[in-house]
């Protein structure tokens, strides 16, 4: 016994000394698995356009994707029937440009019959989300931030399999959804009421980007994470590829070619039908591209909105803001949370820690203007050399 172990003591030093031993993914950036509604073509094109975050902060350990799909989206049930796949290829593409293998599956294609629902019987495509997160949090050594910007089904279903798994290797469960205001139900808690209803009272520990206020997701509220960017031209500046899979995402392409649409130089027509793309054509609200999920991301890899003298507004390391500098006012506050049957959500804060949190911002008109400056910068720095 005590041979195996010094040969074992030997094994791990060696290791260690020659770099294969890693306990938070390099440089210590923290683990994160995303749960996400993406699709190909996209349904809302900002699921394609935010996943580019975890894959490029190098704060950030991107460990999975897990689908969060709907059949009826999925048959393009608000889209005239024009069909869309889970984001196979865009997990695809960003592989491809980030040279990573980050894994991906599908969860649940169906709604949950009841808060204890946990889909055992759904097909087994729809089964290897759960099989690839089970497998991700057992093999992470240390506790992992869960990132959800579509519903709650999958995660719901998940703890009503293995909570204490989940309890045990989960850091915070981030959660893109609801309203700031339980008068209205918002399209991630909508999606699925048993789930949302479930997860929000399951005691796992709980960050909240609420989606929408009172008057809806297109508002600018003290606790929604809602804003727009005024313009997309910021992306004909980002490293080739990246401004290739950002084309392909909004004009909702299906080329087979998804590769090679990467390598080749931007045609004419697609470089002025990207430009000449804008949301207020279709929901009327102001803004090019509209945006829910900076501020989660802002949170998970520990980044400040701060204005920078001689630079302007940027997305900041919180361990690297110069002394001089602005910051943005905001972040997660501890709140006690009641929840309805139908998933909507009521709040009030509170003086002390309570497991759950919600986001928060002083000024949301500042908000928007200062990401509107920094955000594309951010954009454009990644891949680039000093990355």
């Amino acid at each position: 016994m005590k041979a195996k172990f010094f040969s074992s003591f030997l094994w791990i030093f060696f290791c260690s000394a020659i770099g294969i031993v890693a306990y938070a993914g390099e440089s210590g950036a923290k683990p994160v698995i995303v749960v996400s509604d993406l699709y190909v073509p996209a349904q809302d094109v900002g699921d394609n356009f935010d996943i580019l975050t975890p894959y490029a902060l190098p704060q950030i350990d991107l460990k999975g994707v897990i689908f969060d799909i709907t059949e009826d989206y999925r048959n393009g049930i608000d889209n005239g029937g024009a069909e869309r796949e889970p984001g196979y290829i865009a997990i695809t593409q960003l592989n491809w440009i980030f040279g990573k293998n980050v894994p991906c599956a599908c969860g649940p294609f169906s709604v949950m019959e009841s808060a204890d629902d946990a889909k055992e019987d759904v097909p087994v495509f729809q089964q290897q989300g759960f099989e690839l997160f089970f497998r991700l949090l057992r093999e992470s050594r240390q506790p992992v931030a869960v990132v959800s910007t579509g519903s709650c089904r999958f995660l719901a279903a998940a703890f009503n399999r293995e909570p204490e798994l989940m309890r045990r290797k989960i850091d915070a469960l981030h959660i893109c959804a609801g309203a700031s205001s339980a008068s209205f139900k918002e399209w991630n808690i909508d999606l699925d009421e048993h789930a949302a209803a479930r997860l929000l009272t399951s005691g796992l520990p709980i960050c909240l980007y609420p989606c929408a206020t009172e008057n809806g997701p297109f508002d600018k509220g003290e606790n929604n994470t809602f804003w727009s960017l005024d313009s997309l031209g910021f992306v004909m500046d980002m490293k080739p590829q990246l401004k290739n899979y950002l084309v392909y995402a909004f004009l909702r392409k299906t080329d087979n070619a998804y590769l090679h649409y990467l390598e080749k130089p931007l045609s004419a027509s697609d470089s002025t039908a990207f430009l000449d793309f804008r949301s207020d054509r279709f929901y009327g609200s102001g803004g090019a591209h509209y945006i829910w999920e900076t501020s989660v991301w802002q949170q998970v890899a520990g980044l400040a909105l701060a204005h920078i003298p001689d630079e302007g507004w940027r997305l900041v390391p919180e361990s690297s803001l110069p002394k001089d500098c602005l910051r943005f006012d905001e972040g997660l506050k501890p709140v006690t949370l009641e929840v309805e049957n139908d998933g909507c959500f009521s709040f009030s804060y509170s003086d002390r820690e309570t497991g759950v949190s919600i986001y928060w911002r002083n000024d949301p008109e500042l908000h928007q203007t200062a990401l509107r400056e920094a955000l594309p910068e951010l954009y454009k720095g990644f891949l680039k050399p000093h990355d």
